[in-house]
């Protein structure tokens, strides 16, 4: 005799039964192998599987399907029909009959678990592999997959969770993770961050799942408390400066690859904002706390008030996606920004869900597409492009807009995330730079001068550089291309990158400036009185202003040796040919200052 205690079993497609009280059931032998006599030679006592084996095998789920005589093989993957039988049994609580003709087709009928598999698709747990009409009785499962066959049998719900960073929205398989999730079923793979849903699941974890889900009524569903998450969720909310004030925040991975806009192999981080934000701007600044961030704007969305921006990383966490639908109307809801003014750190305000807006609302005003999220949290000018977020930290839309009319409160209006999910890739393939091919002299008597026409993070320039090649740093003179940066007099400018860093903190505006002495031929040597620091290259960069500037657009010398104090203590000598800078000068129209 074999006690099970079970729960409701779900009712989509399935038997409507309920059980209970504890029900005592004869499971049928199967053909293989009867109940096992002892425990299994390599499970240990002690592991993390081990309570979970040996209940399971008590109640003769494993039944035939050892793989070996006294062996459970907790590291090997568990097999598709393997799987089918231990859910059915700790479901049903019995080996179902053996059906006359399997309707999988590659499942044969003299299979005693033949009958496991038709019972999986009568409860509604698998539709069958490929286009349905087979099973793939011998496939080994992954997380993903496991993670659906479990929700579904236990008819697990999604809910509010912080989520995994390798579980999108998009992915076909998250509602059932978040649902385990919740459920306390699993807690991720190598770190609380990953579920790595594409590795195989071992027959000693899948023990553990099962037992888990048994359980889960004694361990109860995981809740959040948002104070347990504001930390983090503050961290990745910068505010943005431009025209006007706003808010963002970061999402998704860093990336390290070839954008010409960052520089070969430069590491950037994308944030997201409202587009009413940064208008018709290409760049804008992010602040938090001491932090610092130049970050270009990648694309617009003026249908759903949505920007995409990215900024040289950080190392800034990020924020998660969660679903608004997992929600239920009066669920906690806070918005994170920065309203009214400046500030070194964002506000949080609570309000509720009210409503989930598909159809047309007075937002639609300015957002013409999407889902829109109706919530009381207190949202002001200077919240747009700020997250709301749930109890677990996950953000459920961005902040966009609120109702001034006379005698109305409570009226605000957030992009759902799913909204922003959908609009991610787009955006990411706006913009892209056109540069210029191998740099090329335009102008003649520019010697060694190289003419250079680019779009960068900080916008669009075009000017001559000299590459001093025993340190490989260059001496550039450039000026701001007309409309495509919001403060050009910033950008005219002289600058050298010494391939090495100069500050203790390029980021930090307070930093000590490198010390810097420069000379032209055989003149005097003089101090740079003027110049400050910049991370727009993988190494620090000086600007040069005042005297110098005016000095090298009128200067017959030519050479320039320049020394810099690096902060080891040591000096990097510096010495460029600077013949033809006459024809430099003359060539941009932004010299002299």
């Amino acid at each position: 005799m074999l006690a099970y205690l079970l729960g409701p079993v779900p009712s989509a497609n399935r038997l409507s039964l309920f059980v209970v009280a504890v029900l005592f059931v004869m499971l049928a032998p199967a053909p293989q192998a009867g109940a096992q006599s002892g425990f299994y030679r390599d499970v240990s006592e002690g592991v993390h599987y081990s309570e979970p084996v040996a209940e399971l095998q008590a109640m003769g789920v494993f039944d035939g399907t050892a793989c070996g005589e006294g062996l459970f093989c907790p590291d090997e993957p568990v097999l598709r029909w393997q799987m089918a039988v231990w859910i059915v049994r700790v479901v049903d609580g019995a080996d179902p009959e053996q059906a006359p003709e399997p309707r999988f087709g590659d499942v044969d009928a003299g299979h005693w678990w033949a009958a496991h598999t038709e019972r999986m698709f009568q409860l509604g747990i698998t539709t069958g592999c490929g286009d349905g009409d087979r099973f793939c009785p011998y496939d080994p499962v992954k997380r993903s997959h496991m993670a659906t066959f479990v929700a579904r049998a236990f008819d697990l719900a999604p809910g509010s969770h912080p989520g995994f960073d390798d579980v999108t929205l998009d992915d076909w398989y998250h509602d059932s993770v978040i649902a385990l999730a919740r459920a306390g079923i699993t807690q991720g793979c190598d770190s609380y961050d990953l579920f790595c849903p594409s590795r195989l699941t071992l027959r000693g974890q899948m023990a553990t799942f099962l037992h888990r889900a048994i359980h889960r009524d004694e361990t109860g569903a995981v809740s959040c408390d948002f104070a347990d998450h504001a930390d983090r969720v503050t961290r990745a909310v910068f505010q943005v400066h431009g025209d006007g004030l706003g808010t963002a925040f970061r999402v998704g991975y860093g990336y390290s690859d070839n954008d010409k806009r960052l520089g070969s192999g430069e590491w950037w981080e994308e944030w997201l904002t409202a587009a009413h934000v940064v208008g018709g701007r290409r760049q804008v600044t992010l602040t938090n706390g001491t932090i610092s961030l130049d970050a270009w704007v990648v694309g617009t969305d003026s249908a759903t008030d949505v920007a995409l921006l990215r900024a040289k990383g950080y190392g800034v966490s990020h924020l998660r996606f969660g679903k608004a639908t997992f929600l239920k109307p009066g669920a906690d809801l806070y918005a994170i920004g920065y309203p009214l003014h400046t500030a070194s750190q964002p506000t949080v305000s609570r309000g509720v869900l009210s409503r989930i807006e598909e159809g047309a609302s007075l937002a639609r005003t300015f957002v013409s597409e999407g889902t829109l999220i109706l919530t009381d949290a207190p949202i002001n000018p200077g919240n747009s492009g700020g997250p709301l977020v749930d109890t677990c930290g996950s953000v459920i839309g961005m902040n966009v807009a609120k109702a001034t009319a006379v005698d109305v409160e409570g009226i605000n209006w957030a992009v759902a995330s799913s909204t922003l999910q959908e609009r991610l890739s787009s955006l990411r393939e706006q913009h892209e730079p056109e540069t210029s091919s191998e740099p090329k002299s335009v102008s003649s008597g520019t010697g060694s001068w190289e003419y250079f026409n680019e779009e960068r993070l900080w916008g669009g320039y075009e000017g001559y550089y000299l590459l001093e090649e025993s340190h490989q740093s260059r001496l550039y003179v450039r000026c701001a291309v007309e409309g495509t940066l919001y403060s050009p007099e910033k950008y005219d400018s002289v600058f050298f990158s010494t391939g090495n860093l100069v500050t203790n903190d390029y980021r930090n505006p307070d930093a000590p400036i490198a010390p810097v002495i420069y000379r032209f031929s055989d003149e005097n040597t003089v101090t740079l009185d003027s110049h400050f620091s910049s991370n727009e290259e993988p190494e620090s960069v000086l600007f040069a202003y005042g005297e110098f500037i005016n000095k090298l657009s009128g200067t017959t010398a030519e050479a320039l040796h320049i020394a810099v104090t690096l902060d080891n203590g040591n000096d990097i000598h510096l010495s460029f040919d600077i013949t033809g800078i006459d024809a430099v000068v003359a060539d941009l129209d932004c010299l002299p200052w």
